[in-house]
């Protein structure tokens, strides 16, 4: 839910980043290549415990999902036969 949208500019070297409100946090969004990145740690600031993006990246799904992101668009990864 889209609590509140206020939306600031500005430049990084070539990239440029925004900032909106969401549910009173504040979450950046970079732009670099025509394409746009939501900062997950933004998103999980002031949450209760430490380790929301560790607990992330260690679920099972969002390993499988990041092997076939990167099957698809990293052409020079070595896929091996391991399971996560």
């Amino acid at each position: 839910m889209l609590i509140g949208f206020e939306c600031c500019d500005f430049k990084w070297g070539e990239i440029a980043i925004k900032k909106i409100e969401v549910e009173q946090k504040i979450i950046s969004i970079t732009n670099h290549n025509e394409n746009d990145y939501i900062c997950l740690t933004d998103m999980v600031r002031g949450e209760e415990g430490n380790d929301h993006i560790r607990n992330w990246m260690r679920n099972r799904n969002t390993v499988e999902f990041l092997g076939i992101w990167e099957q698809l668009y990293n052409q020079i990864l070595k896929v091996s036969n391991s399971t996560p």
